[in-house]
């Protein structure tokens, strides 16, 4: 892929899965920066999953990520430009010198902590 198929700069929000658990032993949901990455969004598709008798729009995409970032799932990727952020389902490295995500945004617009 050429440099200039990546189009899109977002923020590398990395989960950090060793915060101290709160009184009741759960861990929160903790992120810190770990960069700036070229990436190109794609497929995005709107859904209405139905979790637990609620609904929530979802939007799930396809991100390509130039090169091999240890990106993982439960990290997050932020858009300053466009204010969403994506939370990684899976990430897989290809052959062809990215990293391939399959993301989801909550389209209720949630702010990176």
């Amino acid at each position: 892929m050429k440099a200039g198929d990546y189009s899109t700069r977002l923020e590398w929000l990395s989960r950090v899965t060793d915060a101290t658990p709160d009184p009741f032993g759960q861990r929160p949901l903790t992120f810190q920066s770990a960069g700036y990455l070229w990436c190109a969004v794609e497929d995005l598709n709107p859904t209405r999953p139905t979790e637990k008798e609620s609904e929530a729009q979802k939007t799930s995409a396809t991100i390509r990520i130039r090169n091999y970032p240890a990106v993982m799932a439960g990290d997050r990727l932020y858009d300053a430009a466009e204010d969403d952020t994506w939370t990684v389902k899976t990430a897989n490295a290809t052959d062809d010198n990215e990293t391939i995500c399959e993301v989801e945004r909550d389209d209720r617009r949630e702010v990176p902590s």
